[in-house]
């Protein structure tokens, strides 16, 4: 990632709705800043995080998951960060994970990790100033 540079993209949720926002930066702080997402309630702020995961979801408004990189993600943190994703779509959906009958949830996952990839390695993202 060069330093003073953030990547971003944004994709509709298929079948479940809502967005999900990924941002790579080499400042997450500044990458939050620029973005203006001011997720405030994050424990400890942007600074001690290599990757974090939230969401924005009030009535009557769209749902919005938000997953923010340090860099670009490893497949450790990247498989992590997903199945944060998959996790926040689903509670707000009243979706009950279900060990036996798990298809969902791995499409969902396997759906999530690709994105993260493609704003990681991808040339048709390009990476801006904060």
């Amino acid at each position: 990632m060069t330093k003073g540079h953030y990547r971003f993209v944004e994709r509709e949720i298929p079948l479940y709705f809502g967005l999900l926002r990924i941002i790579i930066a080499d400042d997450l702080q500044a990458a939050n800043s620029a973005l203006h997402l001011g997720p405030d309630e994050i424990e400890g702020g942007l600074g001690c995080y290599q990757a974090v995961v939230w969401d924005v979801f009030a009535p009557g408004q769209e749902h919005v998951i938000y997953a923010m990189f340090r860099g670009f993600p490893d497949v450790q943190t990247l498989a992590h960060e997903a199945k944060h994703v998959v996790n926040r779509l689903f509670r707000a959906r009243g979706v009950v994970l279900d060990l036996f009958h798990d298809e969902p949830e791995c499409y969902m996952l396997g759906w999530v990790a690709k994105q993260i990839d493609f704003c990681a390695r991808s040339k048709e993202v390009k990476p801006k100033k904060y």
